[in-house]
């Protein structure tokens, strides 16, 4: 994902910038996704 999907879908004109994140602990999942989020590039 993060090597080629995610560099391609951004080189593509027309769409939002992606990201990638993997949440892999169900108990911590929400921490995890608000700190990836807060982290994005704007």
């Amino acid at each position: 994902m993060n090597t080629y999907w995610v560099p391609g879908v951004n080189n593509l004109t027309g769409f939002v910038r992606w990201n990638f994140t993997e949440l892999t602990d169900a108990w911590t999942m929400e921490e995890a996704l608000d700190a990836a989020l807060a982290s994005r590039p704007t």
